[in-house]
């Protein structure tokens, strides 16, 4: 990949260089026709998971996700704790099969029951739902094989639509 894309430095004269010059993230390093390197779908899955494994958490909803509150909701739905402190452990940034682990777990979720639970934990439970839809969405096309091109335009759509629900709540 790296002998494909990491040729020479995107120049300003590229038709896409307006379009990526402003996401700081991104390599703006480029090979032939300007293909960019940003394609490693082990990336976005490494990216998910590590954004939820940030001291200061992540905010969805309004809710500050953290650790502790994804280790509760996981202890809640019936995984050991051995799953957990493995899943969630922040010194392995790197390992992709344990990212998929812990956004399954999240997209798996059952929903909490307000009768049974306080209002604070229902809340935090549908945030972290949410981000496990949209973990789900943005992998599906990675991993789901069997998936038509338009099906997995339809899943990309979707989590297009939650990124910019989420970022519009936070931003209101």
């Amino acid at each position: 990949m790296a002998k494909l894309t990491f040729v020479a430095p995107l120049t300003s004269t590229s038709p896409i260089y307006k379009h990526l010059v402003h996401l700081h993230l991104i390599d703006l390093f480029v090979g032939a026709d300007d293909i960019t390197v940003d394609k490693d779908y082990k990336h976005v899955f490494k990216r998910l998971r590590n954004t939820l494994l940030r001291e200061k958490g992540c905010i969805v909803l309004g809710i500050k996700l953290t650790c502790g509150l994804i280790r509760r909701h996981l202890q809640d739905c019936g995984h050991s704790g051995e799953h957990i402190t493995c899943t969630l452990d922040p010194t392995d940034k790197q390992d992709v099969n344990l990212a998929y682990k812990v956004l399954k777990d999240l997209w798996s979720l059952p929903p909490a029951d307000p009768g049974k639970s306080t209002q604070t934990y229902v809340d935090v439970c549908e945030a972290l739902c949410i981000y496990g839809q949209l973990a789900y969405h943005l992998i599906s096309p990675y991993i789901c094989t069997e998936l038509s091109l338009s099906e997995q335009l339809e899943h990309l759509s979707a989590a297009a639509h939650l990124t910019l629900a989420l970022y519009v709540h936070n931003n209101v």
